[in-house]
This record gives C-alpha cells, sequence and structure tokens, in this order.
C-alpha cells in the first residue's frame, strides 16, 4: 500500500509541472526570444535594421526603433531595453508562426485578416484579461474596433478593421505590445 501512494504522488507531481510549463499563452512568446523589459539593443542588433536613431543629451546616437526581418518593429527605451513590439499590416509585417497557428492574421489579396469575434476569441482564450474596446475610425473611411487588454504583464492594442470599401483590408490590422505598468 506504501508503494502505491508514493507512485502517485510522483504521479502528480508530473502532471502539475506540465500544466504549469504550457500555461504560458502563446501570445506572450515573442519572436527571437525577444522579452519586453529586459531584452537590451545589443541583443537585437544583429537582427535587425536601425530605422530611427535619437541623439541623447551626451551627444552620442542610439537606435530607438528596430525593424526586424522585415516582420516587426522594435522600441527601445532610454536604458536601451526593448519597451515596445509592434507588427503592422500596412507596413508588410506577418505576426509570428505562434499566433498564425493560433488562427491570428493580417489580410492580403483577396483575403481578410483575422475578423472581430474571431480575434475576441482567440485572446480570451489565451488568457487576455481587462479587455476594453473601443470604436476607430481613420481617413481611409474604414472603421474598427481597438482592443485593449492585458496577458501575463503585457499590454496589448489592437486594430482589428470592421467596415471597409476593400474585403481585404477587413480583420486584424495591428498588434502593439508594451508592458503593463
Amino acid at each position: 500500500m506504501n508503494k502505491i501512494y508514493k507512485i502517485c504522488v510522483c504521479v502528480l507531481i508530473s502532471v502539475s509541472s506540465v500544466c504549469t510549463i504550457s500555461a504560458q499563452s502563446s501570445l506572450t512568446q515573442l519572436p527571437f526570444g525577444i522579452v519586453i523589459g529586459q531584452t537590451t539593443n545589443e541583443e537585437i542588433e544583429d537582427r535587425g535594421t536601425c530605422v530611427n536613431q535619437v541623439k541623447e543629451s551626451d551627444g552620442k546616437e542610439r537606435c530607438e526603433q528596430y525593424n526586424i526581418a522585415g516582420n516587426f518593429s522594435v522600441l527601445s527605451s532610454q536604458n536601451e531595453v526593448v519597451n515596445k513590439v509592434y507588427f503592422d499590416a500596412a507596413a508588410g509585417n506577418q505576426l509570428p508562426r505562434k499566433w498564425q497557428e493560433l488562427g491570428l492574421g493580417f489580410g492580403g489579396q483577396n483575403s481578410s485578416g483575422t475578423l472581430e469575434i474571431d480575434f475576441r476569441n482567440i485572446i480570451k482564450a489565451n488568457g487576455a484579461k481587462y479587455i476594453n474596446t473601443s470604436i476607430s475610425t481613420n481617413a481611409k473611411e474604414e472603421e474598427g474596433v481597438l482592443f485593449k487588454f492585458d496577458i501575463e504583464g503585457l499590454r496589448y492594442a489592437a486594430t482589428v478593421i470592421t467596415n471597409s470599401t476593400k474585403s481585404d483590408k477587413l480583420g486584424l490590422r495591428s498588434i502593439t505590445i508594451t508592458e503593463a505598468y
């Protein structure tokens, strides 16, 4: 009887470890191992192109924005740590493969991106909290929904176009990720 008890305890410990590991949302896993608030410019400078430099008070220049492989942009703070990552369909960016496997996607020729109801369901299934929405409009006669939500200490803002004169412009348009303070 004592041997059976020890086996059950070991199995429970193994199962709980697996559950803890798989609990991390795929939406918090950024390409190239980037971690907002931790990854430095030095760690990403060889993976991207500097597209915006700023002059510091001491006269030195530092890169404030990198374009990473044409797929997304990274902005860094004054202490040269990544503080914002954004993906923009209008800039020709692509979403991470793991996100695409969840069903997220930007529209393209003859196809729309992830639609509003699908986007809402995907972010909820991936641990989104404090979901706020508002209507957004722009000069291109498009209407959309701006989603703001938190997942595991990160704040997301995403625009999903809901009304456009072109069907391939419907759906997910952009996602911005920052630290939640």
